[in-house]
Formats: C-alpha cells, sequence, structure tokens
C-alpha cells in the first residue's frame, strides 16, 4: 500500500522544520563569534535569520492547511492558493530589488523580505516537486 499524497507531504515537513531547528540553533551557537566579526558577517547573518524565518513561516502555514484540509483535493486547492500567493509574491519582490538603482530607506526591509520569501519558496519548490511526482 502506498503512503499518501498527504502523509508524504507532511513527513517532508517534519524533515523541513528540523533542518531550520538545527541551522537556526547552529546560527545562534555563532552569535558572539559574528557580532564582534566585520560588517559583512552580520549582514549574512541577518539574511539567513531571514531565510530560516521564510521557511519556518512556510512549514507552519502548510501544517495549518494540512490541519484544516484532510482530503487531499481540498488541501491542493487551497494548498496551491498559497504558492501561487509566494511565487507571485517573489517575482514581484525580486524585481523591484533586481530595478533597485540607490540603495534606498527601505533597502534593509526589502532585501529581509526577499530572503524570507527565498526561503518560503524553497519550502513550496519542495513541496511542488512530491505533488508533481505523486
Amino acid at each position: 500500500m502506498s503512503e499518501s499524497l498527504i502523509d508524504i507531504i507532511r513527513t517532508q515537513l517534519y524533515d523541513h522544520h528540523d533542518e531550520v531547528k538545527a541551522s537556526l540553533s547552529e546560527l545562534n551557537q555563532s552569535k558572539s563569534l559574528v557580532i564582534n566579526g566585520p560588517d559583512d558577517q552580520l549582514i549574512d547573518r541577518g539574511l539567513n535569520i531571514s531565510f530560516y524565518r521564510g521557511q519556518k513561516q512556510t512549514v507552519d502555514a502548510v501544517y495549518s492547511i494540512l490541519d484544516a484540509y484532510q482530503d487531499e483535493t481540498d488541501f491542493l486547492k487551497h494548498y496551491e492558493e498559497y504558492a501561487q500567493g509566494i511565487a507571485e509574491d517573489y517575482t514581484n519582490t525580486s524585481k523591484t530589488f533586481a530595478q533597485m538603482d540607490n540603495p534606498e530607506d527601505d533597502f534593509a526591509t526589502l532585501i529581509s523580505y526577499l530572503y524570507t520569501l527565498k526561503g518560503q519558496k524553497l519550502i513550496i519548490d519542495s513541496i511542488n516537486t512530491l505533488v508533481a511526482s505523486k
């Protein structure tokens, strides 16, 4: 008997959750080394935090969709709406970032948000691969 798509996605989410938790733990352990380090390490740390936050947000959101819709068809409908929103937001934010000539006041906010979206997109792409292979 083959495993249902819902169960496969849930297992994948558990794996992603563990990876994010381990990455954040590692990032926190190296915090004292980075805080006193060069500026580029501080920027890199901030971008990593945004990236992992995006992954965590998406893992949590997909868990919520799974909990709300146990039927595979209902789940896929709501998941695809969520995934489409992330994809559109990522595309629009990437275009805005690419067209930015001079860093503006909101540069830090924009790049942080872009990296949050990159983290979200990583999880979405992973789940989309599972859905396509089923």
